[in-house]
């Protein structure tokens, strides 16, 4: 759920205008229906939030807009990392909005219906005078999140969501330097008072009925006595609700997961990141492999059902046996949930900085521009990777399947209840349909048997695994083409 585009269409709605809001993702649009729309709707002001690696889409929908007579505002995690790029070299935006777009927003549409404020006034935003990119003062964070309405939720297409995204803090004082949050909210944290995100949590459930929630904060445990105060609130009401939130785990409290697992919460998940202490270091996790292994084990304790881990490979400087680390340690947490992901770069990021500084990136590359990269094994198209001398794009990927197939044959043999069938069920298999990937299956498979020939089950675990991979592969296959469909 766009939370970020629901709330600005609350406030806008608050003060007088007429909004509406296109998920296009979740409703699967092709371009071609999104041009559509807007042609039929003919709004005055077309606002577009993107991150980095759906950019080109989002410069494609900017360019139907202004065909159609738009003004067009930009804004998003990409545009508030990469403010002039987007003014020097993409035309069809007028406006962008610079971090948290509400009050922004609003003082841009004022501007533009009555000339006041005037555009220089307007803290957060940029635009282009004479053929001159103009950036103005940064705005401030909002102080007192209460003062902003609900997400305008009667905008979605709420039936088409699984479970329904709140929020109830915004930022994280962490400064890893894979992550854009440190320079987008500035490394502060802000909260909403218990009592108003518990009413927006009864108005969804009363309004539209679902229960299954995801709290789309940051670190939702970070701030111990407020979340004790949401899950106490949500007990003192007799809210009947399902919900997932993420943790980190040098704030693991098993008293105070004993209280989200009474309160609802039945997933908690953990960016672990990586097995390898030096590496955990050098991204400024601040964190040790002790707190997360306590962590986990009281997740657990305290019978919150599923518990992930999130991992992520190729970081600078990192040896394909620290990666072998990663997984290791990924075995002895055995998360539920369990993600290899290449390390993807973006603006806005210390890693970016320490990417370019190292003169890693293919020559010539600029964000607003496609052809660099291509699209692989959990990787975007036109979106860096970390590759080292040692390790290259493909070697990462490679690197991720393997994984991915090792512990989906691990699950398969270690089956002995039902959560393991759940914890089975989740796990991706890293294989694709290309011979390339086949081999990769085999071979991990091939390397399981080796190190399990005295045990009896393992003759049949090739033939089950090939079975269910196999099974696993048609259905995917089946989702894409039903998707083109």
């Amino acid at each position: 759920m766009p939370l970020g585009i629901a709330s600005i269409a609350a406030l806008l709605k608050s003060k007088g205008y007429e909004v509406n809001i296109l998920d296009a993702d979740i409703l699967n649009y092709s371009l071609n229906e999104i041009k559509d729309y807007i042609k039929i709707t003919k709004p005055d002001v077309v606002g577009v939030s993107f991150f980095t690696y759906d950019r080109f889409v989002a410069f494609k929908i900017a360019h139907f807009a202004k065909e159609y007579g738009a003004v067009v505002i930009g804004g998003g995690h990409h545009i508030s990392a990469l403010p002039n790029d987007v003014l020097l070299n993409v035309n069809d935006f007028d406006f962008v909005v610079i971090g948290e777009g509400e009050l922004s927003t609003l003082e841009l549409h004022d501007c533009l219906n009555t000339q006041k404020p005037r555009l220089n006034e307007i803290k957060g935003i940029g635009f282009r005078k004479n053929g001159v990119v103009k950036i103005n003062q940064p705005r401030e964070l909002i102080n007192d999140l209460d003062d902003l309405p609900n997400p305008a939720w009667s905008l979605l297409p709420i039936k088409s969501y699984p479970r329904y995204s709140v929020m109830g803090s915004r930022g994280c004082p962490n400064d890893c330097i894979f992550c854009g949050s440190p320079k987008f909210w500035q490394r502060r944290i802000r909260t909403i008072t218990p009592q108003k995100f518990i009413n927006s949590i009864e108005e969804l459930v009363s309004t539209y009925g679902k229960k299954y929630f995801r709290f789309m904060d940051d670190t939702f445990t970070l701030n111990k006595e407020w979340a004790r105060e949401i899950c106490e609130e949500l007990l003192d009401r007799k809210i009947d609700i399902k919900w997932e939130c993420q943790g980190r785990v040098e704030s693991a409290d098993i008293n105070l997961f004993k209280l989200m697992k009474d309160a609802g919460c039945y997933k908690i998940s953990f960016g672990i990141e990586s097995g390898s202490q030096r590496i955990l270091n050098i991204i400024k996790k601040n964190i040790t492999k002790d707190m997360a292994l306590k962590a986990i084990n009281a997740a657990r304790k305290a019978g919150i059902e599923r518990v992930g881990t999130f991992f992520m490979l190729g970081f600078p400087t990192e040896t394909y046996a620290e990666m072998e680390e990663t997984y290791d340690f990924s075995q002895i947490l055995r998360g539920d949930m369990i993600s290899f992901n290449p390390t993807s770069i973006y603006p806005g990021t210390e890693l970016y900085q320490m990417i370019v500084s190292a003169g890693v990136l293919k020559k010539d590359f600029a964000w607003h521009r496609s052809g660099f990269y291509s699209k692989g094994f959990l990787t975007h198209d036109d979106i860096p990777i970390c590759e080292t001398r040692q390790l290259n794009r493909t070697d990462i990927e490679d690197t991720a399947k393997r994984f991915y197939m090792r512990s989906f044959i691990n699950r398969l043999y270690f089956l002995r209840n039902y959560k393991n069938w759940y914890y089975f069920s989740e796990t991706q298999i890293g294989i694709g349909i290309s011979r390339k990937d086949l081999i990769l299956f085999l071979n991990e498979v091939r390397l399981f048997l080796r190190q399990h020939s005295n045990l009896v089950k393992a003759p049949l675990l090739f033939i089950i695994a090939f079975l269910i991979s196999f099974l696993k592969l048609l259905r995917r296959v089946y989702r894409k083409n039903s998707h083109h469909h």
